[in-house]
């Protein structure tokens, strides 16, 4: 799901999604022909929780657990996200989108080591990239080590200097360091 999509041009144009009218907007329904059951809502957050929720409790492959999880995420319920991603990765250790799910949901539950640590398993798994390097930063700056949390963000922006996550990361940095004015720069230009 994802309520702030919008609805009102076409959205795909494949054969897996119909859009359908609804009182609040459109929904997309899925057809017979997709594989993975995948649920968009306009605005309608009670009826996103029920429908995750009752996808969550049924029997799931990894990778549709891991999605259940981000959606879990997305609906701010970081709790039950980290119990599904701690399911797959039960079995699926090298799953990396369940441990960045993992890292991000230990990140906004405020364990800021058990991120970083989690993070870094994602990096080895994903190989060489940006995701996630701006909630690693801050996680970094949020146990004090700043200085390789400075080396990261300088690292990825010279890596990927057209990359708003990498620009995120580093105007972090540079607004820890007192240089707010060399980090609106980046922030503007990433957005």
């Amino acid at each position: 799901f994802c309520k702030d999509m919008d609805l009102h041009r076409p959205v795909c144009g494949g054969r897996g999604l119909a859009t359908l009218p609804s009182k609040d907007g459109k929904v997309l329904q899925p057809m017979r022909t997709l594989g993975e059951p995948w649920t968009v809502l306009h605005g309608r957050t009670d009826e996103a929780l029920r429908i995750v929720d009752a996808a969550g409790s049924r029997p799931l492959t990894a990778l549709q657990r891991t999605r259940i999880g981000w959606c879990n995420v997305m609906l701010g319920r970081n709790r039950i996200a980290l119990r599904q991603f701690r399911r797959v990765l039960a079995t699926h250790r090298r799953r990396a989108y369940a441990m960045l799910g993992f890292a991000v949901c230990h990140f906004r539950l405020h364990r800021y080591r058990e991120a970083i640590a989690a993070f870094e398993d994602f990096f080895r798994i994903r190989g060489p990239g940006w995701t996630g390097i701006s909630h690693y930063v801050c996680a970094l700056l949020d146990v004090g080590r700043v200085d390789e949390a400075v080396r990261t963000a300088e690292d990825h922006y010279a890596r990927y200097p057209e990359e708003s996550a990498a620009m995120a990361a580093l105007a972090m940095i540079r607004l820890h360091q007192g240089r707010a004015a060399d980090a609106a720069v980046l922030a503007e230009a990433g957005t």
